[in-house]
């Protein structure tokens, strides 16, 4: 198999550079059953969802070209078809399902925890003061749920 590139569109350039790092692209399905490849954007984080035909990119939007994505998905079919790549498969690694978590989400996700954390601990205070009263009242042996132990606060 023949591939052509241009020596004159950048993109083609570009496209071999974008299948270089094939390995770090995330494959899907869409809701009808279409494969597509998610490649990395020219800025950090962002993602194309592009297969031999389309791509999500504003390059393929506002100009209707052929990308350096679907250029790049192009090349990785070629070598597909002569048996040089081969499709990622799924394995077993938990490290496979982890994301990569921004400072401000890390933030915000210490910040919900530390609000769960208050709820809890006032939670767990509003029972023990129920507890306490209830033992009081000569309750003996506490045993019951903190939905008792609230209905009783209420009460």
């Amino acid at each position: 198999m023949t591939i052509e590139l241009s020596t004159t569109d950048r993109r083609d350039g570009k496209a071999l550079a974008l299948f270089a790092r094939w390995q770090d692209w995330q494959q899907g399905h869409t809701k009808d059953g279409r494969p597509f490849f998610a490649i990395p954007g020219s800025e950090p984080g962002l993602l194309h969802m592009a297969d031999q035909n389309d791509c999500s990119c504003q390059d393929r939007s506002s100009r209707g070209t052929i990308c350096k994505h679907m250029r790049a998905v192009r090349f990785w079919m070629a070598a597909y078809q002569t048996g040089q790549v081969r499709p990622r498969g799924r394995t077993n690694d938990p490290a496979d399902d982890l994301v990569i978590l921004t400072e401000a989400g890390a933030a915000l996700l210490a910040e919900q925890r530390a609000d769960d954390l208050a709820s809890e601990a006032e939670t767990d205070l509003a029972f023990a003061e129920t507890a306490t009263r209830l033992r009081g009242n000569g309750a003996g042996a506490l045993l019951m749920t903190y939905e008792q132990a609230f209905a009783s606060v209420e009460a």
